[in-house]
C-alpha cells in the first residue's frame, strides 16, 4: 500500500476491499446498473456522504437479509390474500350450487305435481282448457328452466374442483 501511495500519477483501482479503499482512494467512481456516481473525497468521505458502506460485508449482508425478509413477507402476504380471495370465490361457488340445487329440486317437484295432475283419471274433462294449457306453459317453463340450472350446476362444479386444487396446491 505504501508503494502505491508514494506512486505520483494516477491510479486506478477496482476492489471490494474497505481497508484497501479507505487507504488509498481521493476520488470515488461507484458504477451501479442505474447510473455512475463520481465523488471527490477519500472512501470514508463518500461513506458519510451518501450513508452507505457498500463494502461493508457484514453491513451488505444484514441489508441483503432484511431485504429478503421484507421480499418474503411481501409475498407471503401477497399469497395469503390470493388465498383468501380463492377461499371466498370457493365458498360463493358452494353456496350458489346449494341454491341451485334447491332451484333444481323446487322445479323437478312442482312438475312432477303437474304430470300428477295429468294422470288424474278425467282431469282433462273437469279442468278449463286454458287452466291445462297454462300448467302447460308452466311445465315447459320448469323444464328449461332445470336444463339451465343443470348447466350452471356443472360449470359450477367444474369451477369448484379446480378451486379446492388450487387451494390444495397454494396451501400445501
Amino acid at each position: 500500500v505504501e508503494g502505491l501511495k508514494s506512486y505520483p500519477g494516477t491510479l486506478i483501482l477496482v476492489s471490494h476491499d474497505r481497508w484497501f479503499v479507505g487507504s488509498l482512494a481521493t476520488r470515488i467512481l461507484e458504477i451501479r446498473q442505474d447510473g455512475i456516481t463520481d465523488y471527490l473525497g477519500t472512501y470514508d468521505e463518500y461513506v458519510h456522504a451518501c450513508g452507505d458502506d457498500h463494502l461493508d460485508v457484514d453491513r451488505v449482508v444484514l441489508k441483503a437479509k432484511k431485504d429478503k425478509r421484507r421480499k418474503d413477507r411481501t409475498q407471503q402476504k401477497s399469497q395469503q390474500s390470493e388465498l383468501r380471495k380463492l377461499e371466498s370465490r370457493l365458498k360463493k361457488g358452494r353456496r350458489r350450487l346449494e341454491e341451485i340445487t334447491v332451484g333444481v329440486e323446487q322445479a323437478e317437484t312442482r312438475i312432477g305435481q303437474i304430470d300428477g295432475l295429468f294422470c288424474e283419471p278425467d282431469y282433462f274433462q273437469r279442468t278449463a282448457a286454458a287452466d291445462i294449457r297454462s300448467q302447460e306453459q308452466e311445465r315447459s317453463r320448469l323444464e328449461g328452466e332445470v336444463a339451465g340450472l343443470l348447466v350452471q350446476w356443472e360449470q359450477l362444479e367444474e369451477e369448484i374442483e379446480l378451486l379446492e386444487r388450487q387451494i390444495g396446491s397454494d396451501s400445501g
